[in-house]
């Protein structure tokens, strides 16, 4: 197995970032989203942008 592996810094942020990985299925030659996630520290300020939001209904 293999892929690539992506990091994307938020603002240039390296505490603030999305990984995600694509991979190439064997059987259907097909580019394939293999799975990623956020940094704690994101998670944390798209919290407080979510309920920024509930608050100012924006």
């Amino acid at each position: 197995m293999g892929g690539i592996d992506f990091k994307v810094y938020v603002n240039s942020d390296k505490k603030l970032r999305v990984m995600y990985g694509l991979e190439k299925d064997s059987n259907t030659g097909k580019i394939e989203y293999s799975g990623g996630g956020y940094s704690a520290q994101l998670a944390e300020l798209l919290k407080k942008v979510k309920n920024d939001t509930k608050i100012y209904g924006t």
